[in-house]
């Protein structure tokens, strides 16, 4: 949240609160009308509390004297901006263009001076260095880091470093994903999915495509390994047990017949495709629905 947008959030709910009084401005409404986003209200909420301008009590808003008198100060300003702008409209007036133009550049550097602001443009400048500093010792990888580094077409994210030697980080998943060293060597590394964090360095390679080859190769692996717990299919089940055939090998067969299925429903060759078990296996058609799924 930039400085200017924080001094207009804040002009905002002030002077709504002013034209609501004496009834409670609800604080739902001034959540809502600064762009409903909670960070950025809190930033709001805080800078308002901080520089005694408002009470929050329950869902109202109460201004201070303090806030209630500069809230007046801000509808004289926006008010003179806003004849001088109107005056500019109906008449076109060289005179008045600029004058309604210098206005509106000066509106809210009238508002950061000592006697009008009270203290918000130094509040806002501090919490701009305060969200700068969150940035700059952020642990995660939110895209807005800086800087990125690009890697044969890969964006590398900001990571704060740990006892792996891993500066950037690239997400992928299946607890890998792609590391740059502080050496700018690409490394692959194991780190819980959507998280930074390095819990080890696989191997280290020159290139990203050498890296993304082991990363596959091992979620291939991994994959087979998880497909070899599964007990069989009772097609695989029967072909093992009657051929004396490895899982592997009955699979293998499996996969052929599908394609084969395939082949023959596209070319409309319903009958053939009806009796692929018996053709193929000797075995009744019960064994077609698992070819189909």
């Amino acid at each position: 949240m930039t400085t200017q947008t924080l001094k207009t959030s804040i002009a905002s709910v002030l002077t709504t609160a002013l034209e609501t009084e004496p009834a409670a401005f609800p604080e739902t409404m001034a959540y809502l009308a600064t762009g409903a986003n909670l960070s950025d209200w809190t930033t709001v909420k805080s800078i308002m509390t901080q520089n005694d301008l408002a009470t929050f009590t329950g869902n109202a808003i109460a201004l201070t004297d303090k806030g209630r008198a500069l809230a007046k100060q801000i509808q004289e300003i926006l008010g003179d901006a806003k004849r001088l702008r109107e005056a500019a409209t109906a008449t076109k007036h060289p005179g008045d263009i600029a004058a309604y133009r210098d206005a509106n550049q000066e509106t809210f550097a009238k508002m950061a001076t000592p006697a009008q602001a009270n203290g918000i443009t130094a509040a806002c400048n501090a919490e701009r260095d305060r969200q700068a500093a969150v940035r700059e010792t952020a642990t995660d990888y939110p895209r807005t880091m800086q800087p990125n580094p690009q890697i044969e077409g890969e964006t590398f994210y900001r990571n704060s470093g740990n006892a792996f030697g891993i500066t950037h980080v690239r997400p992928a998943n299946s607890g890998m994903a792609y590391g740059l060293t502080a050496a700018g060597k690409i490394a692959l590394i194991e780190n819980p999915p959507g998280t930074s964090t390095v819990t080890g360095v696989i191997a280290e390679y020159a290139t990203l495509a050498e890296a993304r080859a082991e990363y596959f190769r091992r979620r291939a692996e991994a994959r087979s390994l998880r497909q070899a717990a599964k007990p069989p299919s009772e097609l695989c089940a029967v072909l093992m047990r009657r051929d004396g055939v490895t899982r592997g090998e009955a699979e293998a067969d499996i996969r052929d017949a599908r394609r084969d299925l395939a082949e023959m429903a596209a070319a409309g060759d319903n009958e053939n495709a009806m009796e692929i078990c018996a053709d193929r296996w000797g075995l009744e058609p019960d064994y077609l629905m698992e070819l189909i799924n």
